[in-house]
């Protein structure tokens, strides 16, 4: 659904002349083909085509080659970015009081990091919905 939603976005919002500059910021590494849905590499081609810029953040390890083919194609258009160099800034370990042997060890099995902040992630999901409501309602 986030997927025909940014579509909806980028085909609404043209860039043409005398019109303001279009910039799509995307958090993913995603390059998922989505069963021939809209996917994000297909968004990241179809703004660039509309003549939007493209911003793509990603860790380097979950990052689809797709987009690195789509930014060798349009390098004015495409820029790749890593949150590798800053994950101590956007990710947090809570501390903890000293544990029993017990509860340590299911800690351990149940343990689930979570690698983005949640106050940043926070902020995404207003950010998207204030555009969504904006160009939508």
């Amino acid at each position: 659904m986030l997927h025909s939603q940014i579509q909806k976005l980028i085909l609404t919002n043209k860039v043409d002349k005398g019109k303001e500059e279009q910039h799509l910021v995307l958090i993913t590494g995603d390059g998922n083909t989505n069963d021939n849905r809209t996917s994000f590499p297909e968004m990241v081609t179809t703004a660039i085509d509309y003549g939007w810029t493209v911003e793509i953040w990603s860790w380097k390890a979950s990052f689809s080659r797709k987009f690195s083919e789509i930014q060798q194609k349009y390098p004015q258009k495409f820029q790749i970015n890593y949150l590798d160099a800053d994950r101590s800034k956007i990710t947090f370990r809570e501390k903890q009081k000293p544990k029993s042997a017990q509860q340590q060890q299911q800690q351990e099995t149940n343990n689930i990091e979570f690698p983005i902040n949640p106050i940043l992630l926070l902020i995404i999901v207003l950010v998207l919905s204030y555009f969504i409501a904006y160009y939508f309602l």
